[in-house]
């Protein structure tokens, strides 16, 4: 968006200093002061759909539990002035039972690329940002500078939905710019291929033009690739290393990842102190969603430390959040720890449940490493309630997409759960968390 310039689409612009929409071939319509305001905050937040509360709380300036249609009748009339076809809207659209959203066809620049970063796991929002992306790429053309940073944002998106050699089709297209390095990365991951994937993060970390939150990234990736391997230690220094230069979200996000990390090497005391830290940062920034996943990643820490009621309790909020903002994801992810301390505790129905809705969620967003987690545990859970042959299919079925998955870690948890059939627990100088849990499961 321009100063004072918002362009919609192709010879469709609204001049923000005088208030008019101006279309090529047709008189200027004037736009209210409050129609100006909420066109600009939809901008700004574009693509992503902003809820009526939200909306009325920064547009209106009033209480969001105010119950009114005023965003609704705003929102119409704004159509019959913006849209070449109010009856069918393509830049005011709605999300029913959410919120609305803007969708400007022209204008893509580097404040608009950086809103696209914003970071979903959510399926909805994923396919959003994508949709978002193709229409940017039409809009600048392939010969735009910009169109190599959408491209490789693009091929970071499909690779999170699965879209794996589309994810490829893009990278090819992108050079070797640093946020193409950092899609490369990400798309490698996806398809498992850890060393190639830590080649291209360090390719940025020696690029002389990466700028500081290009390495925190690299540098958070490097750790993340190292968790899925279960190298805990590489995963700390990358983390600490990570934190050294990040702000904002970035350092919420590192702290997290370090406190998991720590947690893995059994340093419960330093793993809580740095959840503590990433719990009050989250909240200073109003972040939800990163709250969420410090409070789910520290209920696997106490889970792994024996303080199971500890656990429950952050397990059981971690899932509160992550459907109250629709992460499915995380919900799994709540749902799979929720199910082996229900388990632990005895409560055998509600650990059924929550491991059924483990094992659907995983599938749903496409996490086999995961998938595998909750086959394991709901095989356990089968053995416990008296039915084997199904409890030995889950486990089974979740060694072999450990195995294919290329995650160590999980499938020596996945043997230790499986000594409920008389077989010899593996050893391990630093088993994972899981292990550590589901040797006392197995015990039991």
């Amino acid at each position: 968006m321009a100063e004072g310039v918002l362009r919609l689409a192709p010879g469709r612009v609204v001049l923000l200093d005088r208030r008019v929409l101006r279309v090529t071939g047709r008189p200027e319509v004037r736009l209210t002061q409050l129609e100006v305001g909420l066109l600009v905050h939809l901008a700004r937040r574009s693509p992503v759909v902003v809820s009526r509360e939200e909306l009325l709380r920064e547009v209106w300036g009033a209480s969001p539990d105010l119950r009114t249609r005023a965003v609704d009748h705003a929102i119409y009339r704004l159509r019959e002035k913006l849209e070449p076809d109010p009856r069918a809207p393509t830049l005011l659209q709605k999300a029913y039972g959410e919120g609305y959203r803007l969708v400007p066809l022209v204008d893509v620049g580097t404040t608009q690329v950086a809103e696209l970063l914003r970071r979903s796991d959510r399926e909805e929002d994923l396919r959003t940002r994508l949709e978002y992306l193709d229409r940017a790429l039409v809009a600048v053309g392939p010969a735009e500078t910009i169109a190599t940073s959408i491209r490789a944002r693009r091929a970071e998106v499909r690779a999170t939905l699965g879209m794996l050699e589309d994810a490829r089709d893009d990278l090819a297209a992108t050079g070797g710019a640093a946020d193409a390095e950092l899609a490369a990365a990400a798309v490698s991951r996806w398809d498992k291929r850890y060393d190639e994937a830590e080649r291209a993060l360090a390719r940025v970390l020696a690029r002389s033009d990466a700028d500081a939150e290009e390495r925190v990234r690299a540098r958070h990736r490097l750790g993340a690739v190292a968790m899925d391997r279960g190298r805990w230690r590489e995963a700390r220094r990358c983390f600490e290393r990570a934190l050294e230069e990040a702000d904002g979200e970035m350092r919420v996000v590192s702290m997290t990842g370090l406190g998991a990390a720590l947690g893995e090497l059994a340093s419960f005391e330093a793993g809580r102190a740095w959840f503590e830290r990433a719990l009050e940062a989250a909240d200073e920034r109003g972040d939800r969603r990163r709250r969420m996943i410090a409070e789910a990643n520290r209920a696997v820490l106490e889970h792994a430390a024996g303080e199971v009621e500890a656990a429950l309790a952050l397990a059981r909020a971690a899932l509160v959040t992550a459907r109250g903002i629709r992460d499915r994801r995380y919900e799994a992810y709540a749902s799979s720890e929720l199910s082996q301390l229900l388990h632990e505790s005895g409560e055998l129905d509600d650990a059924c449940m929550h491991a059924e809705w483990a094992v659907t969620g995983f599938r749903e967003v496409g996490d086999d490493g995961f998938v595998a987690i909750a086959l394991g545990r709901r095989g356990a859970l089968a053995c416990s309630l008296d039915a084997p042959e199904e409890g030995r299919r889950d486990l089974e079925r979740a060694m072999e997409l450990a195995r294919r998955e290329a995650r160590a870690w999980i499938l020596d948890g996945l043997r230790v759960l499986a000594t409920v059939f008389g077989e010899p627990p593996p050893s391990a100088p630093h088993p994972s968390s899981f292990e550590r849990i589901s040797r006392r499961v197995a015990a039991r």
